[in-house]
């Protein structure tokens, strides 16, 4: 069973931010590594898809492998006024895709106390960690204190200034 008394905070903080850190460096070196890899695989790709496109062929069955051409086609909404109006207009209701939106749900969620119908609700807790604060490089000098009227201190700072 844990054992808050028995955790180091100050410890496991530091921990953690020495492994992120570390994990940072070895992919930003792994990164680096594959960078003139990846240059080469590109145009790898460039000249067989200009070897299968020039010969007319969907794929090239050879002693090393299979290369062959796949189509991928995406679409994108660029105008949403102009599609809502198509597909309301059309009732192409198969155009669309369904997706809750994360803040008109939140704001359901806080009207309601529970998601909207239909809807699974799912939370999760992260942990971030901050580096500790950096000292202040400037140093700021107190005032030095000032004698109370009255005593003799006050007197003599009094009188210098005055002499003066």
């Amino acid at each position: 069973m844990f054992d808050p008394t028995k955790f180091n905070v100050a410890q496991k903080t530091l921990q953690l931010r020495q492994i992120r850190q570390k994990m940072k460096e070895i992919k930003e070196r792994h990164e680096k590594e594959l960078e003139d890899f990846k240059v080469f695989e590109n145009k790898l790709m460039g000249e067989m898809i200009a070897f299968l496109q020039a010969t007319k062929q969907q794929s090239a069955k050879n002693v090393n492998g299979t290369p062959y051409l796949s189509l991928k086609v995406t679409y994108s909404v660029e105008d949403q006024l102009e599609f809502r109006r198509h597909v309301i207009g059309t009732e192409s209701w198969d155009m669309l895709t369904w997706g809750c939106a994360k803040t008109a749900a939140d704001e359901f969620v806080k009207e309601h106390r529970a998601p909207p119908p239909g809807v699974k609700r799912t939370a999760f807790v992260t942990l971030g960690v901050l580096s500790p604060s950096k000292p202040k490089t400037e140093t700021v000098k107190s005032p030095e204190p000032q004698p109370e009227p009255g005593t003799n201190e006050y007197e003599d700072k009094h009188n210098e200034v005055e002499t003066l």
